[in-house]
């Protein structure tokens, strides 16, 4: 009978263990699944699933494998360890130039901390064999915000002699485009797809399809990634700021930094919240870098904190907002405390010895120097005390 609830509990922790293995990264992923559609041979087709870590503790990824060839995945500036609140990236890029037809892939994303488990994402498309883009993207890089740029790609359609590219356009407000034929034979047909960025694009990252209409029934449209990252008159480093896992009560200090593409003033930094404190000295002369200091005085309660920093520049570039994250841990057991001084109390070295031992009190150091009734009773105390 023993021997089975022995096992009997043995195979509950297991299936407990496993259970909370898988459960605890039901919410990372802000989503699992993603189609690509149809794009052409050539095409830079890249999608990033967003990871976050929403659970009170540090999460850390021991391993990002594809199930096919026809997808490499990457971590997104190899952010291995992700601590309450931050966010890492998870691009999943289609090999397009290598592989056509239908393909699908699964990504596995294994975790090791704070326990075993896995995460599955999954993505398909069709490659048309075909159709060739190249460049295989329209991409701007880092432009400054206020600047309007310009980008040409060809796109070459083979097999077919009346091949038409009827319209290019993108939903974009900020994104103009039109298609010139370029070349045509009894074969081969090509356009120059031209891609406009206006001056009025807001700052941030820009990630977005131009799509080619044209004369064909099945495949009518055909996506042409954009990508530009259009730099803001002022950037803060780091953009969301953890402030650790600390203590109930415990003060840390953090900085942040604020960058600018040319000097100016910082009007007024204020946080939403209680526990943060900011002083940041003013500046008559305008600067390109600032060092804002923050403190955070944790509070008694334990869990999860979201703050909120808030940095007004004289630049006209709005308001800049950056999160602010702590973990505020349970209160540690005085366990140790207790021991030691349970510890002192049987040495002898407290005066609460009368009170754990009050057969071996007495008056000064009658217990160390007159052996009595208690020595022969009691030999753990004789140990304790010195006699022998």
């Amino acid at each position: 009978m023993s021997r089975l609830c022995v096992r009997l509990a043995f195979a509950l922790g297991l299936v407990c263990s496993a259970t909370f293995g898988q459960s605890w990264t039901a919410n990372l992923m802000d989503h699992t699944a993603y189609d690509f559609g149809t794009i052409a041979r050539g095409t830079k087709a890249e999608h990033t699933f967003m990871l976050r870590n929403t659970t009170a503790g540090e999460i850390h990824i021991a391993g990002i494998r594809s199930s096919c060839g026809c997808t490499q995945v990457r971590l997104e500036d190899e952010k291995w360890t992700i601590q309450p609140g931050e966010s890492a990236s998870i691009v999943a890029a289609i090999n397009s130039s290598s592989y056509v037809g239908a393909k699908s892939a699964t990504i596995t994303v294994a975790f090791d901390r704070p326990a075993p488990a896995e995460v599955q994402l999954h993505v398909n498309t069709y490659i048309r064999g075909d159709v060739l883009i190249q460049p295989g993207n329209v991409q701007f890089g880092a432009i400054p915000r206020g600047k309007a740029v310009e980008k040409q790609l060809q796109v070459t359609r083979s097999g077919r002699s009346g091949w038409q590219v009827l319209d290019a356009n993108c939903v974009n407000p900020h994104v103009t485009c039109k298609a010139i034929e370029t070349h045509r034979d009894g074969n081969k047909v090509s356009y120059e797809i031209q891609v406009r960025l206006d001056e009025t694009v807001p700052a941030g990252y820009l990630r977005d399809h131009v799509i080619l209409v044209t004369n064909e029934q099945r495949y009518r449209e055909i996506p042409l990634p954009i990508e530009a990252h259009v730099l803001a008159d002022v950037s803060v480093s780091p953009a969301s700021l953890f402030l650790g896992v600390v203590q109930p009560g415990e003060e840390v200090s953090r900085q942040l930094v604020v960058r600018g593409n040319k000097p100016f003033r910082i009007k007024q930094v204020w946080a939403d919240g209680p526990g943060l404190t900011i002083h940041l000295e003013t500046s008559e002369e305008p600067k390109a870098f600032y060092l804002v200091p923050v403190k955070f005085q944790a509070g008694r309660q334990p869990g999860k904190t979201t703050q909120t920093i808030r940095i007004e520049t004289d630049l006209d570039s709005g308001e800049i907002v950056v999160p602010a994250f702590a973990v505020v841990a349970a209160p540690e057991p005085r366990l140790a405390e207790d021991a030691e001084k349970k510890i002192e109390i049987a040495a002898g070295r407290s005066p609460d010895v009368s009170a754990a031992f009050p057969q071996a009190a007495g008056k000064g150091n009658a217990a160390e120097s007159t052996p009595g009734p208690a020595s022969g009773r009691f030999p753990i105390l004789q140990r304790l005390f010195g006699h022998r």
